[in-house]
């Protein structure tokens, strides 16, 4: 159970209802973790404020932002964020047999010149903190200074993510039955 109460429609303030209203007009459920946020409204605020653009704009396809935080997901143990993400990465065209390779991704031929070279950035950087000369090396020679920039904030934001729904305990709420489970790491 979540370490603090989800804030249900009737409890948030009208600025945090707005925004749920808007997420259900497009088409989207309220995800448990905004209602987690909604105990801190400012915060929430600033959260979406972040994280939609991380999504929607930026460095290339959605593809491989999904991918970014697939990769993300599976390399902190985020269960939640691979659950919620899963639909969003097939939707933007990552198919399910490159997700189910991701985990060994450097051994694979499903992954593009590009992608290697994006899932070695931020798998230095989840696991050390600071990719070497050598991970980075292929990302710049790929990307403007802007693309790089998204591509290592996508990441931190991600990492971000999975720390807060871990250590506030956020449950994967029902309705993601059909998600292959979160895979080992090799």
């Amino acid at each position: 159970m979540t370490r603090i109460p989800l804030k249900t429609d009737a409890e948030v303030d009208d600025a945090t209802r707005a925004l749920f209203e808007g997420m259900v007009q497009r088409g989207s459920k309220v995800p448990d973790l905004y209602r987690l946020l909604a105990n801190a409204p400012e915060l929430l605020q600033a959260w979406t404020d972040l994280a939609w653009p991380l999504r929607n704009l930026g460095f290339a396809g959605r593809d491989l932002r999904e991918l970014l935080i697939m990769r993300t997901a599976q390399l902190t143990g985020a269960k939640y964020e691979w659950a919620h993400h899963w639909s969003m990465a097939v939707a933007a065209g990552v198919s399910t047999e490159k997700l189910h390779a991701l985990s060994d991704w450097r051994a694979s031929e499903q992954f593009s010149e590009t992608e290697r070279a994006v899932l070695g950035f931020a798998d230095e950087m989840i696991r050390d903190g600071h990719p070497s000369s050598a991970a980075f090396a292929p990302v710049r020679a790929l990307f403007d200074d802007s693309a790089v920039i998204h591509i290592a904030l996508t990441v931190a934001f991600y990492v971000c993510v999975a720390r807060f729904a871990g250590a506030l305990e956020l449950d994967l709420e029902p309705g993601y039955d059909d998600v292959p489970p979160l895979p080992a790491v090799r």
